[in-house]
């Protein structure tokens, strides 16, 4: 799984690790949905802090006897406000998860550019014994020891 912070830190060398793997940039699509979701959060919190007051305005109310019913209204609006915002921002989570989950890991910067080399086919004797990425010494240690 690829880091967010690191993604948001430097979407170009995200695009680039991409690059070398011959995949098309998606950073800025994932820095933008993350913007998305960042901004749902806030206002979740901003709509939770509302509510918070608004309970304890409810609950002064009702120990002094006031008429609480338009705080109460209000309660539920807030709540069915939350409850939106708390969906967006797990479908928003949600889809970036999954584009971050469905992309391969980045190439350590040791790894060369170009193309992965295709399977080396050892041969003993004129006779392909393996198709691999071995190297001679394990392919005779293997002949020797299949008889």
């Amino acid at each position: 799984m690829h880091d967010l912070r690191a993604l948001r830190a430097d979407p170009a060398a995200f695009d680039a690790a991409l690059a070398r793997r011959g995949l098309s940039p998606v950073a800025d699509d994932l820095v933008r949905r993350d913007e998305e979701r960042r901004a749902a959060l806030a206002a979740l919190q901003e709509q939770q802090a509302q509510r918070k007051t608004l309970a304890k305005e409810i609950g002064q109310g009702k120990r002094t006897g006031a008429d609480t019913s338009a705080l109460e209204q209000k309660a539920v609006e807030l709540r069915d406000e939350i409850a939106g915002l708390e969906t967006k921002a797990n479908e928003i989570d949600g889809a970036i998860s999954a584009v971050l989950a469905s992309l391969p890991n980045r190439l350590d910067a040791s790894v060369p550019e170009g193309a992965m080399r295709p399977p080396i086919r050892w041969c003993i004797n004129g006779v392909i014994c393996r198709n691999s990425i071995s190297s001679p010494s394990s392919i005779s240690s293997w002949a020797s020891s299949s008889g």
